[in-house]
């Protein structure tokens, strides 16, 4: 049985051999007369992704999604086809999500797995939900694991269920001039000791401080902070420095000495700074130190305390020059050092804020991996594809289930763990999954799309001894922009004992004149290794396209031997094909080295009943009835 969804629209349909059919022999091999349609909210994109499923009644289902229904949340649904085919009671009934935690764009049912035996378990994930973290916003993904019964079994955290907390690296520069008295230098420092008893409770946070007057003088390391127990008593100690006020020298010692790693300081942190201080700075050079601190991303706090900082004064511009941008958010000009106490709070509340953003927004590793945009389970091990992990060069999650309890690695293609050539960033690694079964060698085979702009396919041995994945070959694309590796699809030919495998690999944006779409076919020879074979296009088969913006390829799913030659076919969606968008289906007799490709059986989107779009955008083939 193939499943042939369209937006907003499913049909189903049964294989009938060539064998069976008595009342009329042709060379087409699937029976379209006998088809069922189940309709939902094209809106919603309902028939994005559908797989078929039969329970402990033996009542046969599709499982069926709507990724953009709930406000882009998501649903999944379930649509009896089986028994009473032909009776009215077809519908479809939402599945039950269990702590559903889907969030708005979480798009549950952009993805939909299934296990490779029809009562297998079927997996529904949420790659896109969003989580809010300051001023940064991550993806929060999910996918659920439905039992035999379509029940959910567990719910897979896929990535950041709450906002990560970044390490913090904070200077507290205190000026330590003449113009300070005595009173006010220790209400200072009774201010910096105020701050470490908020900080001190967060594992996330260090604390240094520095003095400054014509010289500079580190008095508490990050070292000291996060080993002394006496933080404050050391704080109390320190000895007013009493001469002019030369900031930039300070500034340019913490840069070169204290927010390094040999200082102490975190790697990935966010380094603040908030500087102390009660007049203008003598000695020059403090715009080129100030621009030091905004060229490596430090969030600088700037309180000036005294008559000095009136609006307009030579002191206010340069308190305004040091504190980070928005001044309103990083500037407190106060009165006297009695009112540090009424700064106290306003910081904490910046700081904190900060928590949620990353050091380095430059650099991502799991925010944005968008976990579950493909996804393969195999014998409870659930791998799900990353496709934002690692500044987006992409990766793969695997997850191991026992019963009700679940545990995780994404440390599988952490490029450490990884065996073989590196991948570059923007690749997109895990846009696409599956599992190749052979007689000595279980492979994964994940698409990386934007892989040197033309798409890369990696073959990665899996090994049940560890985690590892070795890279077991690599297929390059063969065109710019045409997103080669986008859909993969694996048909095992058995015939003759040969025990071989063909790997289908699409490229839907291929283009000549328009997006028309190609498969490349690649047959693994006796040495191993995957070769091309062949080439498929839509429009009458062989290289020819199916027409500007095609996508032939978006789709694919391998049916089995349905002529009953001995060898396995294949269906691939071409849902852009026609000059109304109603997409079509080419299903493609298998042979030795591949699929015939003279004249494949095309099932138009148009043939159908009702306005049909994007005819052949998800394919499922499992069950032969």
């Amino acid at each position: 049985m193939v499943t042939l969804g369209a937006a907003g629209q499913l049909w189903t349909a049964l294989f009938v051999s060539v064998g069976v059919i008595t009342a009329r022999v042709t060379s087409y091999t699937l029976e379209t007369t006998a088809a069922v349609s189940f309709r939902g909210n094209a809106a919603e994109e309902f028939g994005y992704a559908v797989v078929q499923h039969r329970d402990s009644a033996y009542t046969t289902w599709l499982v069926v999604s709507s990724p953009l229904a709930r406000g882009r949340s998501g649903l999944v649904h379930k649509c009896r086809l089986h028994p009473a085919i032909s009776s009215s009671r077809h519908g479809c009934t939402n599945m039950d999500v269990q702590n559903d935690d889907v969030s708005p764009n979480g798009t549950l049912g952009l993805t939909l797995a299934k296990e490779e035996s029809p009562s297998g378990k079927v997996l529904a994930c949420a790659p896109l939900g969003r989580l809010s973290c300051g001023k940064n916003v991550f993806l929060k993904s999910s996918c659920y694991l439905f039992d035999n019964n379509l029940n959910q079994e567990l719910m897979i955290a896929a990535g950041y269920q709450d906002c990560p907390i970044s390490p913090i690296d904070m200077v507290i520069l205190i000026d330590g001039s003449g113009s300070v008295s005595d009173t006010d230098f220790e209400r200072t420092k009774d201010f910096v000791k105020a701050i470490i008893r908020t900080f001190k409770k967060k594992d996330n946070t260090q604390i240094a401080v520095v003095q400054f007057s014509r010289n500079y003088r580190l008095e508490l390391s990050f070292l000291q902070f996060a080993s002394s127990p006496h933080v404050e008593a050391i704080v109390s100690a320190i000895k007013q420095m009493r001469t002019t006020t030369q900031t930039a020298n300070a500034i340019n010692f913490i840069m070169n000495q204290v927010f390094t790693p040999s200082g102490g300081a975190k790697a990935r942190a966010q380094k603040v700074l908030v500087v102390v201080t009660d007049g203008e700075s003598n000695g020059g050079g403090l715009a080129a130190a100030i621009r030091r601190t905004q060229a490596e991303r430090v969030v600088t706090y700037a309180i000036g305390v005294g008559d000095a900082f009136k609006p307009g004064s030579p002191a206010y511009a340069e308190l305004t020059q040091l504190a980070s941008d928005p001044d309103s958010e990083h500037m407190f000009p106060v009165d006297d050092y009695n009112a540090l106490n009424s700064v106290l709070r306003r910081l904490e509340e910046k700081i904190f804020s900060i928590e949620g953003a990353s050091g380095d927004l430059s650099t991502f590793e799991m925010e944005l991996a968008a976990t579950g945009m493909s996804a393969v389970i195999n014998k409870g091990t659930i791998t799900l594809g990353a496709v934002g992990a690692h500044g987006w060069m992409g990766g793969v999650v695997r997850h191991f289930s026992s019963g009700k309890s679940i545990t995780s690695t994404n440390s599988t293609l952490d490029w450490q763990n990884m065996e073989g050539p590196s991948v570059e960033r923007d690749s997109y690694l895990g846009y696409s999954l599956i599992q190749v079964k052979l007689s000595s060698i279980s492979l994964l085979a994940t698409g990386a799309p934007h892989s040197h702009h033309t798409g890369t396919v990696y073959l990665f041995d899996i090994r049940s001894s560890d985690s590892k994945l070795m890279i077991y070959q690599t297929l390059p694309g063969h065109q710019l922009g045409s997103y080669f590796g986008a859909v993969l699809c694996a048909v095992e030919q058995e015939q003759g004992g040969s025990g071989t495998a063909l790997l289908l690999v699409s490229a839907p944006f291929y283009h000549t004149h328009g997006e028309e779409g190609r498969v490349y076919v690649y047959r693994r020879a006796y040495d191993g290794r995957f070769n091309l074979s062949q080439e498929l296009g839509g429009g009458g088969g062989g290289r020819g396209g199916g027409g500007l913006r095609a996508r032939f390829g978006s789709a694919m799913a391998s049916m089995g031997d349905v002529t009953g030659d001995g060898w396995p076919d294949v269906a691939i969606g071409a849902p852009g094909e026609g000059d109304d968008g109603a997409g079509a289906v080419y299903l493609f007799s298998g042979r030795r080295d591949g699929f015939s490709d003279g004249d494949p059986q095309r099932i138009s989107g148009s043939s159908q009943s009702g306005r049909v779009r994007m005819f052949g955008r998800s394919l499922h083939s499992l069950m032969d009835g």
